[in-house]
């Protein structure tokens, strides 16, 4: 997310999805001096939630398509270490999403990092402390919190193409391992635990 200040304007663009982490660095072309905010999350879980929406055969038409949708560095890299299996393909495509954010931090940039995990345990600090970086008031931390027990998604088209019925997923571990190996040996990414937990953080 971006964020612009003027006395009398205020603008917020949010980049989200899967394959737009590479196109950050186009913001400070567009919008130079704008305000970075990255929110990124545990690789496993977002694998679960793609998922729940999509069901297993798209999904694997998503893993594939992505890796093809990559910039070149990327699939460079890709070529040097492929393999067949579809929730790899699927966890480096997020990987080379999430590892933009951290050349702009290591370039010098100004930018701040949440993770997902830390909302769902610290809400209100979470809260203000965003609030904060936006410019917003923090009396408005409560209208946030209340904001965050409804479903933002409900009624909509996403919703909609959620597979409700489809039963998590069981990534074996062999993935997970790859996926937190070729993070360390090759985005210089460190995760840990079950759910690839990302320790070194923007």
């Amino acid at each position: 997310s971006t964020g612009i200040n003027a006395e009398s304007q205020r603008y917020f663009i949010k980049i989200s999805g899967i394959f737009t982490g590479s196109l950050i660095h186009l913001v400070h072309r567009v919008l130079p001096g704008a305000t970075e905010i990255h929110m990124y999350r545990s690789l496993i879980p977002c694998l679960f939630s793609w998922t729940r929406v999509m069901g297993a055969r798209r999904f694997k038409d998503t893993a594939n398509f992505g890796v093809n949708l990559l910039p070149t560095k990327y699939r460079r890299i890709w070529e040097k270490i492929k393999v067949t299996g579809s929730y790899e393909k699927f966890l480096f495509a997020m990987l080379c999403q999430i590892h933009p954010y951290y050349l702009e931090s290591q370039s010098g940039r100004k930018l701040r990092a949440y993770s997902y995990e830390s909302l769902l345990e610290h809400r209100e600090e979470f809260c203000k402390n965003l609030l904060f970086e936006l410019g917003i008031k923090e009396e408005l931390t409560s209208l946030a919190l209340t904001a965050l027990e409804k479903d933002s998604q409900r009624n909509s088209p996403l919703s909609r193409k959620i597979v409700s019925k489809t039963p998590q997923v069981d990534i074996p571990s062999e993935a997970r391992d790859w996926i937190s190996r070729i993070g360390r040996e090759e985005f210089g990414i460190e995760m840990e635990g079950p759910y690839c937990w990302l320790t070194t953080r923007p």
